[in-house]
C-alpha cells in the first residue's frame, strides 16, 4: 500500500477511534430504525392478516409493498457497514446476527417476490392469493424475519457499555421511529423508560439543552392514550426535535 494512503486510513481510524460511545449510538439508532421502517410494510402485511385470522377483520395491503425487499436490503447493508465501522461498543455478535439476517432476508426477497407483487397488483380480491402465499409460508417468513432482526437490535443494544451510548441509541431510535409515522395514533409506553433510562426513573439523566428536555416531557405526557388530531401534532414535532438534536452531535 502506497506511504501516503496509509496515512490517510491511519488518520480515518484514528477519528473513528475519538468518536464518543453516545454520537455511535445515536448514529446506529438512526440506522436500525431506518431498517425497522424499511421492513415496515412487510410486518404491517403480516399483522393484518393475523388480526383476519382471529378478528375477520378486511386485509390491508400497504401501498408500495412490492418495493419493501429492495429497501430492506439496502438499509440492512448501510446498517453492517456502520456496525463494522463503529468502534464504541462491542458488536461482534450483532455483526454476525446481521449478516445471517441479511442472508435470511435476499433468500426470503428471491422466494417470495411472485407472491408479493401479486398481493400489490390484485388490489380487492384477494382471499385466494392470501391463502396460497399464506400455504406457500409467506406470513411465517415475514415473522422468522422479524424476530431476527429484534435479536441483532438486542446484540447491538446490548454491546454498549456505556450507559449514554445506551440511551442515546435507544432514544434516537425512539424518535426516528416516531418521525417516520405518516401519523402518530399513540406513543408506546415503553418511551417513558426509554427517555427516563430506567421503569423506576422519572428525570431525564443526561444532560440536554432546556427545550429538547422540554419536548421529551412533551413526548411522555402524550404516552398511553389515543392522540388526537392536535396531540399527534406535539408528538411529531416533539420526537423530530429530539432526533435532529441527538444526530446533530
Amino acid at each position: 500500500m502506497h506511504k501516503k494512503t496509509i496515512c490517510v486510513v491511519v488518520a480515518w481510524l484514528m477519528v473513528v477511534a475519538t468518536l464518543g460511545s453516545a454520537q455511535v449510538g445515536a448514529r446506529l439508532g438512526a440506522r436500525f430504525s431506518e431498517a425497522y421502517e424499511a421492513f415496515a410494510p412487510l410486518y404491517s402485511l403480516h399483522r393484518s392478516y393475523a388480526d383476519h385470522l382471529f378478528s375477520g377483520t378486511e386485509v390491508t395491503v400497504p401501498p408500495g409493498i412490492d418495493a419493501a425487499c429492495a429497501v430492506f436490503a439496502q438499509s440492512l447493508a448501510q446498517l453492517q457497514i456502520d456496525l463494522v465501522t463503529q468502534t464504541a461498543s462491542d458488536t461482534v455478535e450483532s455483526i454476525a446476527y446481521l449478516v445471517r439476517l441479511r442472508s435470511d432476508a435476499a433468500a426470503f426477497c428471491d422466494g417470495y417476490a411472485p407472491f408479493i407483487d401479486q398481493l400489490e397488483a390484485i388490489g380487492e380480491d384477494l382471499k385466494a392469493a392470501l391463502q396460497t402465499a399464506s400455504d406457500a409460508g409467506l406470513f411465517a417468513e415475514i415473522k422468522r424475519l422479524n424476530d431476527q432482526f429484534e435479536i441483532v437490535l438486542d446484540a447491538a443494544l446490548g454491546g454498549f457499555t456505556d450507559p449514554a451510548g445506551r440511551w442515546d441509541f435507544g432514544v434516537t431510535f425512539a424518535c426516528r421511529t416516531l418521525v417516520g409515522l405518516p401519523r402518530i395514533e399513540r406513543v408506546d409506553e415503553s418511551l417513558r423508560e426509554i427517555i427516563y433510562g430506567s421503569a423506576t426513573s422519572d428525570s431525564i439523566p443526561f444532560s440536554v439543552p432546556d427545550e429538547i428536555a422540554d419536548a421529551m416531557q412533551d413526548l411522555v405526557g402524550l404516552i398511553g392514550r389515543t392522540l388526537s388530531g392536535e396531540e399527534a401534532a406535539v408528538a411529531k414535532d416533539a420526537s423530530t426535535r429530539i432526533f435532529e438534536y441527538m444526530t446533530s452531535s
